[in-house]
Order: structure tokens, then C-alpha cells, then sequence
């Protein structure tokens, strides 16, 4: 059994996509699917819209990744951030994470000025300092997941987050040359070639077994 796991960002998109594309996309491969929205409410730290408060979520994930031969997660953006803490705890076999957020701290802020607003309010929901960076959460936790962060190498911000968590065990940095955009809209990007080249460099059978058509995912 193959499961993916889907985190959606702020808008409830994947790239600019609605998820029900990616779901299809997966189940044509054999995969069983789970897809979450409402990130903004705790950037899924705490739940998500499909599974409100952090124990029905994280042990849904769990028991998700137990019963399946192997597991992929994809995350972008602000879903990015809870998705790498229920992930990594289940024991999630590789996560794709497009252009996501691993620090909220005021550290982070004071270089990532995107969302200063929305963060300001977030404090509320994520009320510890030590609990809005990824970065101690991971280097103290032994985890299995192999993490592979894709992100546009020509965004501060972008390359910021992802270069948080450069050097920690299991952790592969994609940074995709000549872009600036959050969504990588301004390069050549296949998603769905993405996911089938990093799952077959994790052993995850995909049938891929080349390139194929793709459409651009902007």
C-alpha cells in the first residue's frame, strides 16, 4: 500500500492548483490519498480543517503512515510548517516541501516580512517563541523522513526558510536557479515530474520511468 499525504497552502492550492489534480494524480499511481486544508488557522500545527485539534490529526497521520509500505507528503507555503512536524513524528517516508515556511520566529520575521500581519496574530494560536522555528524541533527529534525542500533561488525569503534547516540530517535542498517566485512560476517546473524523479531516488514505485509530458505548474 502507497499513501500521499497533501498540505495545501494559505489559499487551500498546491501551486496554484487545486488539490483534487494532485489527488488524481496519485490514486492513477496506485496511491491512496489525504488531502488537508485550513492552514492559516494554525499553519497545521494544531489541526486542520478535516481533522480539528492536534491529537485526531497527528494520529490520523500516524496511523496513515503505519499501514502503508511507503509514504510521500507534499506541503507548500505556510502548510509547510505543521506538515514537517506531524510528518516527521509518523515517520513519513519522504516530504516534498515547495517554498515553505520552517521558521515563524521574531528572528525570522526580522528577515522574512511576508505575512508580518497574519504571523502577529498567529502568536496567539502558537503562544511559545521556541515552537514558531523547525530548526530545534527536527535537530532534537530522530526521524526517518527524507526531506527534500524545493524553493526559487533567487527569492531572500524563500531561500531563507528553506536554508533554515540546510545542514540537519536527511534534509536535500532544491533551490530551482533563475526564479523568484514563491510558486516557481517564472521557470520551467513540473510538479508532477518532480514527485516521480524524487520518488524513485527514495525507491517509492511511481511507474515512472523517464520524463513525461507535463503540463507547467505555475
Amino acid at each position: 500500500m502507497k499513501h500521499a499525504f497533501l498540505f495545501t497552502g494559505f489559499a487551500n492550492k498546491i501551486l496554484g492548483q487545486r488539490p483534487a489534480r494532485l489527488t488524481r494524480f496519485f490514486e492513477e499511481r496506485g496511491f491512496t490519498v489525504d488531502s488537508f486544508s485550513g492552514a492559516k488557522e494554525s499553519m497545521f500545527l494544531h489541526g486542520c480543517e478535516e481533522f480539528p485539534g492536534v491529537e485526531a490529526f497527528s494520529g490520523h497521520i500516524a496511523e496513515r503512515t503505519a499501514a502503508a509500505e511507503h509514504t510521500m507528503a507534499i506541503a507548500v507555503s505556510g502548510g509547510g510548517f505543521g506538515a514537517l512536524e506531524h510528518c516527521t513524528r509518523a515517520g513519513v517516508n519522504c516530504f516534498l516541501g515547495f517554498s515553505i515556511f520552517t521558521a515563524i520566529d521574531h528572528a525570522a520575521r526580522a528577515v522574512d516580512h511576508r505575512g508580518r500581519a497574519y504571523l502577529d496574530t498567529l502568536d496567539t494560536v502558537i503562544s511559545e517563541e521556541s515552537d514558531r522555528n523547525m530548526r530545534p524541533r527536527l535537530a532534537s527529534r530522530s526521524h526517518s523522513t527524507s526531506i527534500h525542500l524545493f524553493y526559487p533561488g533567487e527569492n531572500p525569503a524563500d531561500r531563507y526558510q528553506a536554508e533554515n534547516l540546510e545542514d540537519l540530517p536527511g534534509v536535500t535542498l532544491h533551490p530551482q536557479a533563475g526564479s523568484r517566485k514563491h510558486g516557481f512560476g517564472d521557470v520551467e517546473f513540473s510538479l508532477p515530474e518532480t514527485i516521480n524523479r524524487i520518488a524513485a531516488a527514495e525507491g517509492i514505485d511511481t511507474g515512472y520511468v523517464g520524463r513525461e509530458p507535463s503540463p507547467k505548474v505555475a
